[in-house]
């Protein structure tokens, strides 16, 4: 599917902030003319796998070598009822002021887009980066209203934060971004990682990724949260929500479910079926 391979090679423009052109490549497999040999269990390729299942869900685990941590392969598992996800976080998130998300079936190229979304998202785990919770807080709630700031600087530094759409955005605030693209804390984390570190031993290398570190201490756009599994004990690294105040975010969240909620028939009925609500 040609979204999800926009989705892969989205992260090439982190990698050449590291210094790689061309990193990161998607292929469709061969046929078995071209290569009977090809398999998808062969370890020496990292595949996107389709699963049909109604798992509303995709994840990106991948195999390391646990002596340097360099990672050996990657898969992506993508589960078909993940759109039906997509469709409802969209609805939700953004049909106030979004005519695109105000429907049961959304076009292609704007169901195309929400998946290329999520496989951008997934690649970033296959590249060894976990989820960054505490990414959206570095955003302040009303610049999330600014089509300029929005489209410049997405709706998080990371694509690898649970930040799924824009439900800050109000009536009026016309061309604002709804998600977040490969952002600040996505390309710095890629350059942290990938970019070599030449003529220096193991011990040399550590002194200066810390230095990297160091250099953007204190600044927002380059935080890491860790996810919170269980008890929260840090506020701004939670999962759903965006902004810095989570208070102002939230009232302007429930302003848009309060406009769609009228509407909910109107948008969601489909001729020839039962609706219940």
């Amino acid at each position: 599917m040609p979204f999800i391979k926009k989705g892969i090679e989205d992260w090439q423009v982190a990698f050449e902030a590291a210094g790689f052109k061309n990193a990161i490549i998607a292929k469709d497999p061969p046929t078995k003319e071209e290569d009977p040999e090809w398999s998808p269990e062969d370890v020496r390729y990292s595949v996107v796998r389709y699963l049909a299942s109604p798992i509303p869900n995709a994840n990106g685990p991948h195999v390391s070598d646990p002596r340097s941590g360099e990672i050996l392969e990657s898969d992506i598992n993508w589960y078909h009822n993940v759109m039906t996800l997509l469709r409802n976080w969209f609805f939700v998130q953004t049909a106030a002021i979004n005519p695109d998300a105000q429907g049961v079936a959304f076009d292609d190229e704007v169901m195309g887009r929400l998946i290329r979304f999520v496989s951008s998202h997934e690649v970033g785990h296959t590249l060894g980066l976990p989820h960054n919770m505490g990414s959206s807080v570095a955003y302040p709630v009303d610049s999330l209203r600014s089509a300029s700031f929005t489209k410049k600087y997405g709706t998080a530094p990371s694509i690898m934060d649970y930040a799924r759409f824009n439900y800050i955005a109000q009536p009026g605030d016309d061309g604002v971004a709804l998600m977040p693209d490969i952002g600040v804390y996505d390309k710095y984390a890629i350059q942290w990682g990938y970019k070599p570190i030449l003529d220096k031993t193991a011990e040399e290398e550590k002194t200066i990724l810390n230095e990297w570190i160091l250099e953007h201490a204190g600044d927002p756009l380059y935080r890491f949260g860790h996810q919170q599994l269980g008890d929260i004990v840090d506020p701004s690294s939670q999962t759903e929500d965006l902004g810095d105040d989570a208070v102002k975010a939230s009232t302007y969240g429930i302003a848009n479910l309060k406009r769609i909620i009228p509407k909910l028939v109107e948008w969601t009925k489909e001729d020839g079926k039962t609706m219940t609500i």
